[in-house]
């Protein structure tokens, strides 16, 4: 029978905790398969943040040996980006965020005639890539 069967708790992903401001809202639809997304409440600023498995990206053939490698690919993957017009990568910086290898990276462009501002950290854990990023558009720049 099916309800006797014993049951196990997986975890999926990893556990960990962003502080963020209260004048951020969550939001949705801003980008595609996003872990979170957040808005400010008064200013054209938006926080998000994307996982990439490593195990999975493995089932697909694909494998980083490192967090530059990884940031590599995201800056050739944004210059291919047909929706974001006069991209220019600003400062690419390696770090160390909480123990784990980092690299911060600024991107700017154009998008719909809008000037657009990224501020991206790429964070590399055991299990997976983050893509951890504040967006800004317009005057605020």
């Amino acid at each position: 029978h099916i309800y006797a069967q014993p049951i196990n708790e997986k975890k999926f992903g990893e556990v960990f905790y962003l502080t963020i401001p209260d004048s951020y809202k969550p939001i949705r639809h801003l980008v595609d398969g996003a872990l979170m997304q957040y808005k400010h409440i008064e200013m054209p600023i938006f926080l998000y943040i994307i996982d990439d498995s490593k195990e999975v990206m493995k089932l697909h053939d694909v494998e980083f040996v490192s967090i530059a490698d990884y940031v590599q690919n995201y800056i050739e993957d944004k210059k291919a980006d047909k929706s974001m017009k006069s991209i220019r990568i600003g400062n690419v910086k390696p770090l160390v965020i909480s123990g784990l290898p980092a690299t911060s990276i600024e991107v700017f462009y154009k998008q719909d005639k809008v000037d657009m501002m990224r501020m991206v950290y790429l964070v590399e854990t055991p299990g997976y890539f983050y893509e951890i990023a504040a967006l800004s558009a317009g005057d605020i720049l």
